[in-house]
């Protein structure tokens, strides 16, 4: 299985099946790279949880879910096994997401829009505040 949003593959055409703003598109993908080549990936849902453009995806290190942040400033948590969405929270001040990741253990999420970043726990569903705060 392949997730995407908005902007995250990098193509020199924008498929007529993109994902639009606010969408998150999970693919199933055959073993091999020829279908996906030729453009024959099968899509197996269409996620649309957030209200502006998703900026970025992130999976964590076990594959069991992944992160969503995007224009309407919420970090979303996944499950890949059902495709269900909890909100992990916001950067605050709020405004665009511009990259979500994980850390290498999966214990933490961080999520950063322009000077702004924001931890949170995966597993509690809950920000993790930073000591000393970063400015």
């Amino acid at each position: 299985t392949a997730i995407t949003g908005t902007g995250i593959l990098p193509l020199t055409e924008v498929p007529k099946d993109a994902p639009r703003v606010g969408e998150v598109k999970v693919w199933n993908l055959d073993d091999t790279p020829a279908p996906a080549a030729r453009g024959e990936w099968q899509e197996k849902a269409t996620l649309t949880h957030h209200a502006g453009p998703v900026d970025s995806v992130a999976f964590a290190p076990d594959g069991k879910a992944f992160v969503s942040g995007g224009a309407d400033g919420r970090v979303l948590l996944w499950d890949t096994a059902t495709l269900t969405p909890q909100e992990l929270g916001a950067v605050t001040p709020p405004g665009p997401v511009t990259a979500v990741a994980y850390s290498p253990d999966g214990k933490l999420v961080a999520a950063t829009r322009e000077k702004a970043t924001g931890f949170f726990d995966p597993v509690k569903r809950q920000v993790v505040p930073m000591d000393p705060p970063f400015p």
